[in-house]
C-alpha cells in the first residue's frame, strides 16, 4: 500500500503537484512584415522618347530600386523615364522592408517609332471656296492626301508625303478609309526630314481639272496622339467642312 501511495505522489508531482506553472514561450522581438512589390504600368507600347511614369503600389516597403532594362535605375517612389531607342524592355521593381527583405516584380514595355498608317475621310466639302464643284464635269474631286512638318518661323508647308487616295469622289463613297502603301514615320529617330516643332500639317488637295494642285483644306496637330495601352491610335481632325481621321501605329 505504501508503494502505491509513493508512486501516486510521484506521478502527481510530475504532473504539477506543488510545482510552478509552465513558463510561456519567449516573446520574440517585433519583426517587420514582408514587403509586396507592385506597380501599375499604364503605358505598354510607347514611342521612342516618350516619358513613362509607373505608379508604385507596393505595400510594407520602405525602399525601392527600379531597373528599366536599358541600364538606367531609380530609387524614387514613382519615377519617370524615357527610352532613347526602340526595343522591348523589362521594368523591374525591388521593394525592401526595414529588415532589407525584398519582393520583386517585373513588367514588359515595348518602345518603338510612330508611323502614320492610314487615313479615313468622314466628311468633305464637294464645293470649292467659290461654291462651284471641284470638277466642272461633275465627276467629283480627285483627292490627294499630304503631310508636311510644321517648321518654326511660319514657312509654307513643305509637303514631304503625297499619296493619291482616289478619283471622282462622290458623297456616297463616304466614309472612305485608305491604308497607306508605305507607312510614314512621324515620330522617332532618324527622320528623313526636318521636324523642328514636333507638329505636322495634314492636308487634302484636289488634283483634277484645268487647275491642278488645288488646296481643299489642311490643319496641324501635335504628335501626342498615341494610345499607349495598345500601340496604335486614331486622331480626328474635324473642321466645319471636313472631317478626317488619321491612324498611327508604333513599330
Amino acid at each position: 500500500m505504501q508503494k502505491v501511495l509513493f508512486y501516486l505522489c510521484v506521478v502527481f508531482l510530475l504532473n504539477g503537484c506543488g510545482g510552478k506553472e509552465k513558463d510561456p514561450d519567449p516573446i520574440q522581438g517585433n519583426k517587420a512584415e514582408l514587403p509586396v512589390a507592385s506597380f501599375d504600368l499604364f503605358d505598354k507600347i510607347v514611342p521612342t522618347g516618350y516619358t513613362i511614369r509607373p505608379q508604385n503600389s507596393s505595400t510594407k516597403a520602405v525602399r525601392y530600386e527600379w531597373k528599366f532594362g536599358d541600364g538606367e535605375t531609380s530609387s524614387d517612389l514613382n519615377p519617370s523615364h524615357h527610352y532613347n531607342n526602340p526595343g522591348t524592355y523589362i521594368i523591374t521593381l525591388n521593394a525592401y522592408n526595414l529588415n532589407h527583405e525584398v519582393s520583386i516584380v517585373s513588367k514588359t514595355i515595348k518602345v518603338g517609332e510612330v508611323y502614320l498608317t492610314g487615313v479615313k475621310l468622314n466628311k468633305i466639302n464637294f464645293m470649292n471656296p467659290v461654291n462651284q464643284p471641284w470638277d466642272t464635269d461633275g465627276t467629283g474631286p480627285d483627292i490627294e492626301f499630304r503631310v508636311a512638318p510644321l517648321l518654326l518661323g511660319g514657312q509654307n508647308p513643305d509637303w514631304i508625303f503625297h499619296e493619291h487616295l482616289r478619283n471622282d469622289f462622290t458623297p456616297a463613297m463616304l466614309p472612305y478609309q485608305y491604308k497607306l502603301r508605305t507607312p510614314l514615320k512621324v515620330f522617332g529617330n532618324n527622320l528623313n526630314y526636318n521636324l523642328a516643332s514636333g507638329l505636322y500639317y495634314f492636308g487634302l488637295f484636289e488634283m483634277n481639272g484645268s487647275v491642278t494642285n488645288r488646296e481643299m483644306f489642311y490643319t496641324n496637330s501635335s504628335p501626342n496622339y498615341f494610345d499607349t495601352q495598345i500601340g496604335n491610335s486614331v486622331l480626328d481632325l474635324p473642321t466645319p467642312d471636313y472631317d478626317m481621321t488619321l491612324y498611327f501605329e508604333v513599330y
